[in-house]
């Protein structure tokens, strides 16, 4: 009867399990989207936004409170909310969290487990590593990974003076990993094991060492090490301490004690075997950093004679360089045309033959043109001697050379790069124009001729490309085939997750979690392979993030893709985007000053990150200097301004621009923007007779030339895009008498 009671229960009970099922239910799922007692939305939201003091104040002694309750997130979420707990200064929390990540993830795990390994090491906890990782590197499955965390288990061994282990870790290391033989820092490892063991053989192993690469701080790990024990040092000779003490003076910033040092002990130890160009290159830059270039000059030659072949020549050129910064041309180039036949290295020959060219150009225009008429045949990579090659333009523009501008591009034409021969294309077909230039009827057609065919058709934002389009009154390719292509790339979200890449995920994973610089960082080294339309989704999540900085660099890369130039506007509009429009618009007509090209200025200056700080300390979104900035404040009647503030730093850069566009023209303030009114008045003293676009060419800060070019090819983009202003009339308002 009990058995009956219980299984049929009186009729006032029939709903109470319902009821009773139905509130545990609900409780569970109360839980379930919860992590840490915080709604799991909430900390979605806070964590797209980058809004990590949700997290700041989680007690995690707290028993009811799981780490591995994470995993409700997503199973990359260990991971990267390891690296917001880093950012909140809670290094405990983010090793727990990679603990779980490396033992409870299943798509993330390696990735979890590689940090936590790094992070290990990094903090000497050799007996957690032991815990989490002892016989456990099987697991992971990426050759790359697997590498790495090899190479990390070596080190922690290395640090808790497992020597016979160590030894053993990287002779298997090496054997898999044919390409690592020379890395310096195991070399360092294998050689302190090797001494802490009291192997014979360990002092040729720092010898070895020290006779290796560029000078890093393994070599003062290295240095170090031996001057702990007496005994170690007794082990060499006093010209390989003095050596070891040189380049140790190097790495510690000690450049003038180096020298002398150097000096000696090159002098008496035996060179031969070794490979010196990065020991000779280090040493040249601390002759130059301390400006003894005579001195430099005399002790590379001596020590010329006692190298083998690859290194004799090398020190030979530098030798010649020394002279070139002593201004002794003529001397510098005999030195390096005397040991050119005996180069056998590509890279060096093309350097050398560079600064035969450029000492020549120093010296004379007629041995300038001699030398490169003989060496011609020896120029391979085009590219390499452009600035050489601009340097000599703009002298013969500044100096009114035209004859010899022409006879530059005929002869220069065969082997200058591209950017050049539209350069001086253009250049020449103006100064035709002019009536600077007088040449017969045939090379008047036959520069038109390539200024029609060669370079007004391509399809680049090249200013050379651009205006020459706009001289032949045609639209330019890039311009026309944004018009008509329409949206042809159609992204808003990227295509589900199996069919992105590795890498690809992790970018847009960092997005999620509101880590773009991390997101930015890896999409700027993969952009190249990152296909078009998902490089659009990226730009448009930093965009809207307020990462424009980042968006207009990730997708500019297009710009640069030969398969891929018909941009869509939609494209356009993140490579230049329109931001802080409200507070430029509101600045340039309080200032009357124009908007597209103030818009312009600052896309180049800053890219809108209104947070950058440059070397030379100019600050946020039009890159102010502390003198221009207290002048502007001061006329503004702004007391401390914040110049990390959009509106006060577009309202003060306005007042700046406004004081140099009151005072010169368009394309001259903004010459004087980036090089000073000083400057573009001695230049207008100098080219008062130039027109504007050949007045650009003639000045003679090659930044300040590349800054307007860059500025005037912007605002013909940002009014393309956005304004009513056809490119010929927008290229008048920088150039009147174009």
């Amino acid at each position: 009867m009990q058995v009956q009671k219980f299984l049929y229960p009186r009729s006032k009970y029939k709903f109470f399990l319902p009821i009773l099922f139905l509130f545990i239910f609900v409780l569970i799922s109360c839980e379930t989207n919860k992590i840490w007692n915080i709604p799991i939305e909430k900390i979605r939201h806070s964590i797209e936004e980058s809004d990590y003091s949700l997290f700041e104040k989680i007690d995690f002694k707290d028993e009811k409170i799981k780490i591995e309750d994470i995993l409700r997130l997503g199973d990359e979420a260990p991971y990267f909310m390891s690296l917001i707990f880093d950012k909140i200064y809670r290094e405990n929390t983010s090793e727990k969290l990679l603990e779980t990540g490396w033992s409870k993830s299943y798509g993330w795990y390696e990735p979890c487990g590689l940090l936590l390994l790094e992070k290990l090491v990094k903090k000497d906890e050799f007996s957690t590593i032991k815990k989490h990782f002892s016989g456990q590197l099987h697991r992971f499955k990426d050759p790359g990974n697997l590498k790495k965390a090899k190479y990390k288990m070596i080190e922690a061994l290395y640090w808790e003076k497992r020597d016979k282990e160590v030894l053993a870790a990287i002779n298997d290391y090496v054997a898999e990993y044919t390409e690592e033989e020379k890395n310096l820092e195991l070399k360092l490892f294998q050689a302190v094991s090797l001494c802490r063991l009291e192997k014979d053989n360990w002092p040729d192993l720092f010898k070895d060492l020290f006779f290796k690469d560029s000078v890093s701080t393994v070599h003062k790990r290295a240095y170090d090490f031996l001057l702990l024990d007496e005994n170690r040092v007794k082990k060499f000779s006093e010209p390989l301490m003095d050596f070891f003490t040189a380049r140790y003076y190097l790495i510690t910033g000690k450049q003038p004690e180096a020298i002398p040092l150097f000096e000696k002990s090159l002098t008496d130890l035996d060179l031969s075997a070794y490979t010196m160009s990065p020991i000779l290159y280090q040493l040249y830059t601390a002759y130059t950093g301390t400006a003894q270039y005579r001195a430099g000059a005399q002790f590379f030659s001596r020590l010329s004679q006692k190298l083998n072949a690859g290194d004799k020549t090398y020190a030979m050129e530098i030798t010649a360089r020394f002279y070139r910064l002593l201004k002794n041309y003529s001397l510098g180039i005999n030195i390096m045309e005397g040991f050119l036949d005996d180069i056998r290295d590509t890279e060096q020959m093309e350097r050398v033959v560079w600064f035969i060219l450029d000492m020549s150009r120093e010296s004379s225009p007629e041995l300038f043109r001699k030398k490169l008429i003989h060496y011609m045949n020896r120029i391979k990579d085009r590219e390499y001697f452009e600035d050489l090659f601009v340097t000599e333009i703009n002298s013969l523009v500044s100096q009114r050379q035209w004859k010899k501008l022409w006879d530059l591009y005929i002869l220069i034409r065969p082997v200058s790069s591209e950017k050049i021969v539209n350069q001086l294309t253009y250049i020449l077909v103006r100064l035709v124009d002019k009536g600077f230039l007088k040449l017969g009827e045939k090379e008047k057609t036959a520069i038109k001729q390539s200024l029609l065919t060669d370079i007004a058709q391509k399809c680049t934002h090249d200013y050379y490309v651009l205006l020459s389009a706009l001289y032949l009154n045609q639209e330019h390719c890039l311009l026309k085939l944004a018009k008509t292509s329409g949206d042809t790339v159609k992204a808003t979200s990227p295509p589900s997750p199996p069919f992105l890449d590795d890498s690809v995920k992790k970018i847009f994973f960092y997005m999620e979690y509101g880590l773009y610089t991390e997101a930015c960082d890896l999409a700027m080294e993969t952009r190249d392979t990152i296909p078009r339309e998902i490089l659009l989704v990226m730009a448009k999540r930093f965009n809207a993030a307020g990462h424009y900085r980042e968006s207009i660099r990730l997708l500019s890369s297009l710009l640069w893709r030969v398969d891929d130039l018909s941009l869509t506007l939609e494209e356009l509009k993140f490579i230049f985007p329109l931001v802080y429009s409200d507070e430029i618009k509101s600045s340039t007509e309080t200032e009357n000053i124009p908007f597209f090209p103030f818009v312009a200025l600052i896309r180049e200056e800053s890219l809108f990150d209104k947070d950058i700080v440059s070397r030379a300390g100019a600050v946020g979104l039009t890159q102010l200097i502390e003198v221009t900035a207290e002048e502007s404040a001061r006329r503004l009647g702004i007391t401390n301004p914040d110049l990390t503030d959009p509106g006060t730093n577009i309202a003060m850069g306005a007042d700046y621009f406004n004081r140099l566009y009151t005072r010169v023209d368009l394309s001259k303030s903004l010459m004087a923007y980036n090089a000073g009114l000083s400057n573009v008045r001695r230049w207008q003293r100098a080219f008062k007779d130039l027109p504007g676009d050949l007045f650009t060419e003639a000045i003679s800060y090659s930044e300040t030339r590349a800054y307007t070019k860059k500025i005037i090819i912007t605002t013909i983009l940002y009014y393309f895009i956005y304004g009513s202003k056809e490119p010929e009339d927008v290229l008048k308002m920088f150039y009147p008498d174009y």
